[in-house]
């Protein structure tokens, strides 16, 4: 019988329990009563924690919103504000928004957009993505590529052929010798690099040995 009134006694508990928790949980009082149950240094990492994960949305929707500015320095100014977001976050923004990039500097080429004004505020954004500056040259360059035809300069294949193998190993070293990349970042961007060489090398392969390019 003591055994009954016992087990009896330990189950009205944790349903007792069970109710509290929730009420602790669903309620804005009983969320006041959980912090005040947390030691400051608990609250501390749980706020910041919210301020980062905040920071770090922001910065992802002014990354999705490009087509939004003329240029790139509203997108700057949020990475600027997220500068206590890990490293890594940001620089995997980078990776995944690189496409993005590089045909919003090509539709603002296009309509007219000051290529100044546009790779300042691109050198900004991607170093304050944790990214070393010259990336922005690089998405530059991949925009220009993008514009038809009639806007490049003529260039001969052979030419065309020297200049792709010459600035493809430039981009490689560049980024081999980048301080601070993690591994998989590095290991991205060589492979996009990479990438880029093999289509501009079919493009150019289009062209008839002493075809000028462009032409």
């Amino acid at each position: 019988m003591e055994i009954l009134c016992g087990l009896a006694t330990l189950g009205a508990v944790a349903y007792a329990g069970y109710w509290i928790i929730r009420w602790m949980v669903a309620t804005p009082v009983g969320r006041g009563v959980t912090q005040h149950l947390l030691s400051p240094i608990e609250l501390r990492q749980r706020e910041n924690l919210r301020r980062l994960n905040q920071k770090a949305r922001a910065l992802q929707v002014a990354l999705f919103k490009l087509a939004e500015a003329p240029d790139f320095r509203r997108a700057a100014s949020w990475a600027a504000q997220a500068q206590d977001v890990p490293l890594a976050f940001r620089q995997r923004q980078f990776r995944r928004f690189r496409p993005r990039l590089v045909r919003r500097f090509a539709d603002r080429l296009a309509d007219g957009g000051d290529p100044a004004v546009l790779l300042e505020s691109l050198q900004t954004l991607v170093q304050a993505l944790g990214v070393d500056t010259f990336e922005a040259d690089y998405i530059r360059d991949e925009a220009e590529g993008h514009l038809p035809s009639n806007t490049q300069q003529p260039v001969s294949y052979s030419a065309g052929l020297v200049q792709l193998q010459r600035e493809h190993q430039r981009r490689m070293d560049a980024l081999r010798a980048v301080p601070g990349l993690d591994a998989e970042t590095r290991e991205q961007l060589l492979e996009a690099e990479k990438t880029r060489f093999r289509e501009a090398l079919e493009n150019l392969g289009q062209q008839e040995p002493g075809q000028a390019v462009g032409g």
